[in-house]
């Protein structure tokens, strides 16, 4: 295991008003909203976060130190917002389990950026989309975590579109040819 990011979880005013409707955020119960929710997110899964990213980097194949800077800002928005990963933005749920399962999924794409790990542009987004889900319903399983919107994604992953025994060793072999084509370092 290599040097692991730290995560923070932000809450910019700034930021949401540039990005979305100002006058929403102008309203306190939203922003305090969002403050209650972190606090409340920290306590029940805080220390979880360094074994996801332990197993992030387990399943990805990927060193967080070789491709991510040491320091993750995480920006929370309220519902209405979607999420995405660069800049790290995640809407609040009402499931905090989904809100830890788009979070893993969301940081496995900074991990997993395909056009940054190769240097030149990636555009087989389905590929991507299959390789972070895959490393995302690890993730929650090996956490222990178990949800409905990833329980379905876990059946469709290992039974319905692919054959468990050949799901691993598939990913492996494109994790090896990455490597190899583009001499990269895997995680130990």
């Amino acid at each position: 295991m290599g040097k692991l990011p730290s995560l923070s979880f932000k809450i910019s005013k700034v930021y949401i008003q540039q990005l979305y409707n100002p006058r929403i955020y102008q309203q306190p119960d939203v922003v305090e909203q969002l403050y209650r929710f972190r606090d409340d997110f920290l306590a029940e899964y805080e220390d979880q976060l360094t074994d996801m990213l332990v197993f992030v980097e387990k399943y990805a194949g990927y060193r967080w130190e070789e491709y991510v800077d040491p320091f993750i800002a995480i920006y929370l928005v309220d519902f209405r917002r979607p999420s995405f990963s660069l800049p790290l933005t995640i809407k609040i749920r009402a499931d905090k389990k989904l809100f830890l399962g788009v979070l893993i999924h969301e940081l496995t794409h900074n991990l997993l950026d395909l056009d940054e790990i190769i240097g030149e542009d990636f555009s087989d987004f389905k590929f991507q989309e299959d390789a972070v889900n895959f490393v995302t319903v690890n993730v929650l399983h090996d956490l222990g975590i178990s949800n409905d919107a990833y329980s379905r994604l876990w059946r469709l992953i290992y039974q319905q579109r692919f054959n468990c025994d050949f799901v691993i060793p598939a990913w492996k072999t494109v994790r090896d040819e990455i490597e190899k084509r583009y001499q990269l370092k895997p995680a130990q």
